[in-house]
């Protein structure tokens, strides 16, 4: 069993920026995990854990399709917490520019997914990369304020003209993600 997902990968100065902002956010002492910086990424799909033949059968299918999709770019912007900012559980970064490309490419690797045998997210999906999750109420409420208070803007654009599905391989320090196939857009 290979415990996967499938995300776009987040590269250069954006990922620098990112980790600047887990700055601030550190400084509220949340009791929070952020997410390492090599481990940053927008998810499109969790797998789970999942037998090898059927991620391969997924690759293939995912293959065939995202030859067809147009890449384009994305904009990371504005920060947020889900389920709301006064009970952050995930910090994130939002998306604006991209949204409806990006979304329908969620859209579409889901209902691939699902013919694949997979279980269709409980969620609509909600455009973001996340943070840090919050593992405790301690620190919130300035954790709120400072989410509240910071505006975020990415520098650069970051083009989406991959794919990547990731092996999740769980440690105790936490995950190390692994590239296991990349699928280019067309």
């Amino acid at each position: 069993m290979i415990r996967a997902f499938l995300a776009i990968k987040i590269l250069g100065s954006t990922k620098e920026e990112l980790t600047q902002l887990q700055e601030i956010f550190k400084q509220t002492g949340a009791n929070a995990q952020w997410t390492p910086k090599k481990n940053l990424h927008l998810t499109l799909k969790f797998l789970g854990d999942t037998e090898e033949v059927k991620l391969s059968i997924l690759s293939q299918r995912l293959s065939t399709y995202l030859k067809k999709v147009k890449s384009f770019s994305l904009q990371l912007e504005n920060v947020g917490a889900f389920p709301k900012i006064k009970h952050p559980r995930v910090v994130w970064a939002g998306v604006t520019t991209g949204v409806e490309p990006l979304t329908q490419l969620a859209e579409q690797v889901e209902a691939i997914c699902a013919t694949t045998g997979f279980k269709k997210a409980e969620r609509p999906f909600h455009p973001h990369l996340t943070l840090g999750r919050v593992r405790a109420s301690k620190g919130n409420q300035r954790l709120t304020k400072q989410l509240t208070d910071t505006t975020f803007q990415a520098s650069q654009i970051t083009p989406v003209n991959e794919v990547v599905l990731f092996q999740s391989k769980l440690q105790p320090d936490g995950p190390i993600y692994a590239p296991l196939a990349k699928f280019r857009l067309g």
